[in-house]
């Protein structure tokens, strides 16, 4: 969505006449936001305090992805033109960009106060609603835009993923329709229709309407995600895992808990009946599948990180965390290897709480934003602690002993916490 109409009553043009601004809003329609931001500070100079200039500039350096200076210069904006709809709808815009979607839905609802017909302040409050885990109130307001809008084809590719959400597919690919026969160009609509496919279709199908959506926007951050998603969820390993995954996220947290953790229970209470081959069958077919859980993220994200196309996808907070579980990984096979071929068993404690790490390492950037800069430090500490350990065990000190189980057991620790973290 992109702040071109005005809702009514909201004087845009009446104060206006400054033909730099009036050439910056031409660019802002072009997407030229550089040009239109030089024209914008020279305009803004000869009248420092027009809420409207404020507003326009605020659009330029969103348009340029300078979402802090956006922010700040819309709320000074809304400090000068506090009941003006439209200034409060761009306001919220940066506010949604910087992430804080609760102080944006606050903006819109403030805005809706004065324009309550102006659908695009709908839209936006139903997105940022659908952001914070909200998609029936979000379904409500796209739901609203649309009885105000019916010819804008995002809104209903909005509504059919607020009904993906809440798991509803068969309205969903019904309002998804909607959108593609408004406008068979909605990259929205091909995103959420590729949702659908990897659901509960088929994984081509999936590639297919994530390249169609990436074609149309090939600027989306959200569809150059979804389609590495789908691209390795060509992976049958791959895509039943992340239907598994998607099953859960469904749940209850109390029941979400208890099907993470049921895993080790399962194991405890198999070990009950320890000696028996079925049961060490059991324990043994529950440990892979565990680990494969873990690992097969990384190692998906490794091969997309070997093709140029692939690469370009994955964001580099991806990219990163693929690099360090690589490290991790290749840690472990040369702990494993020198353990077995020169002797010192320390080094398959080093080996186990390696690949513990390469698990725990390639879902960092599935961390939450606040904490993933603690999770890098704490994965460069524990990187420093394995190759001690190593050197040590090679060196033959026992000190490499505690080392190395100190490098385990926080494995084990930080794998559970990187799962549960990112639910």
């Amino acid at each position: 969505m992109t702040a071109t109409i005005s809702p009514p009553g909201d004087p845009m043009t009446d104060t206006q006449s400054d033909s730099e601004h009036a050439r910056a809003r031409a660019l802002l329609e072009l997407g030229r936001g550089a040009e239109a931001e030089r024209l914008l500070r020279g305009a803004l100079a000869q009248s420092p305090e027009d809420p409207w200039v404020m507003v326009d500039l605020g659009r330029a350096l969103l348009i340029q992805k300078r979402v802090d200076e956006a922010r700040s210069i819309t709320a000074d904006a809304v400090n000068r033109a506090p009941d003006s709809p439209l200034v409060l709808y761009i306001h919220g815009i940066a506010q949604r960009a910087a992430g804080q979607e609760r102080e944006a839905l606050q903006t819109f609802d403030r805005a809706l106060y004065f324009a309550p017909e102006f659908a695009d302040l709908h839209v936006q409050r139903g997105h940022a609603l659908h952001n914070l885990g909200q998609p029936g109130p979000a379904l409500e307001s796209f739901t609203r835009a649309r009885a105000l809008d019916p010819e804008d084809a995002e809104i209903p590719a909005a509504i059919g993923g607020a009904l993906f959400d809440l798991r509803r597919p068969e309205e969903a690919r019904k309002a998804v329709a909607e959108s593609l026969a408004i406008d068979p160009n909605c990259a929205d609509a091909h995103r959420i229709n590729a949702l659908l496919d990897l659901r509960g279709g088929s994984s081509r199908d999936a590639v297919a309407s994530s390249r169609d959506a990436v074609r149309l926007d090939p600027t989306n951050a959200q569809a150059r995600e979804q389609l590495a998603l789908t691209m390795k969820a060509r992976n049958p390993l791959y895509r039943w895992m992340w239907r598994y995954s998607d099953w859960l996220d469904s749940l209850p947290g109390g029941a979400r808990w208890a099907a993470l953790l049921a895993p080790l229970f399962l194991i405890r209470i198999l070990r009950a009946g320890e000696g028996s081959t079925l049961t060490n069958v059991a324990v043994s077919v529950v440990i892979t599948v565990v680990a494969i859980s873990w690992l097969i993220e990384p190692l998906m994200n490794a091969v997309l990180l070997a093709s140029p196309y692939g690469r370009g996808l994955l964001p580099t907070m991806t990219k990163r965390a693929t690099m360090a579980s690589l490290g991790f990984m290749v840690a472990a096979l040369v702990a494993v290897g020198l353990a077995l071929t020169t002797g010192p068993e320390t080094l398959f404690l080093v080996a186990v709480g390696s690949a513990l790490w390469a698990a725990a390492a390639g879902s960092l950037h599935s961390l939450p934003a606040n904490r993933l800069r603690a999770g890098w430090v704490v994965v460069g500490l524990v990187a420093a602690v394995a190759v001690l350990a190593f050197a040590l065990a090679l060196a033959g000190v026992a000190a490499a002993a505690p080392l190395a189980f100190v490098l385990m057991l926080s494995g084990v620790a930080a794998t559970w916490v990187v799962a549960l973290s990112s639910r």
